[in-house]
């Protein structure tokens, strides 16, 4: 809900949501479905394998974990300043707390 509002304040022009690799499509179809926000690119979409300068450089980017920590996307993801980032570490939360 917060993405949704400050970019309707226009306050974020990127956005960038690092996830598990399992949530991916998950965070991508309820972005679309509750918020009506398509624009995402995602780190399963073609673009990130065949072109990774052009993926980093869109402005809206759900990224797995794992690929944004691995070669070559590490250096970009680092070099590249975003309006918001969101972290979904949600489930190391848990884990942690459970014991």
């Amino acid at each position: 809900m917060i993405l949704k509002e400050y970019l309707l304040r226009g306050l974020v022009r990127s956005a960038l949501i690092l996830t598990p690799a399992s949530l991916v499509s998950q965070w991508q179809e309820e972005l679309a479905t509750k918020f009506g926000l398509t624009q995402f690119r995602t780190t399963s979409d073609s673009l990130a394998q065949r072109d990774p300068d052009a993926f980093w450089q869109e402005p809206y980017l759900i990224a797995s974990l794992a690929t944004a920590k691995r070669s070559p996307h590490a250096e970009r993801v680092c070099l590249r300043p975003f309006g918001l980032v969101i972290v979904d570490e949600a489930h190391l939360f848990l884990a942690s707390t459970a014991a």
